[in-house]
């Protein structure tokens, strides 16, 4: 059986990029604090995502894409990144194909319960969400 899968509470984006020095020195401090490996950047620009693995290696990196947007499982391992963001509308077999490959996928915005119960079933492995209180406590799929 899939384990539930991470919920995240969302309040909103940055945009924050490894080359301006604020970044840079944030990043320092993150690995200074040996918890880099606990966290993870998300963007569309493959660039950034680049950076954060050169100066962050232990960073995990997760490659952002709009709803529709497609990448193969195999065009993502080529890229080197840690995990998918996408949208949680995205058809059915997209997550299943990543989970078999055992990709992490993570899920945005889901704020419905029935919804979030289908993605689990899915195989994602965290829903980003404005309200997770919705989900604490679900405990079993039920589809």
């Amino acid at each position: 059986m899939l384990d539930k899968p991470q919920i995240i509470a969302h309040r909103g984006g940055s945009h924050y990029a490894p080359e301006n020095t604020i970044e840079a020195a944030m990043y320092t401090q993150l690995i200074n604090a040996s918890i880099d490996e606990q966290l993870w950047v998300t963007s569309y620009n493959t660039t950034w995502l680049d950076q954060t693995e050169a100066t962050a290696p232990d960073m995990i990196t997760a490659l952002s894409l709009e709803l529709a947007e497609y990448v193969t499982v195999e065009e993502f391992q080529a890229m080197g990144y840690d995990m998918i963001n996408t949208h949680h509308s995205k058809k059915d077999s997209f997550f299943r194909d990543f989970a078999e490959a055992g990709i992490p996928v993570n899920v945005r915005t889901v704020n419905i319960a029935s919804r979030f119960q289908q993605v689990w079933t899915l195989g994602v492995t965290s829903v980003t969400t404005d309200k997770p209180e919705v989900f604490l406590d679900i405990t079993k799929k039920l589809f």
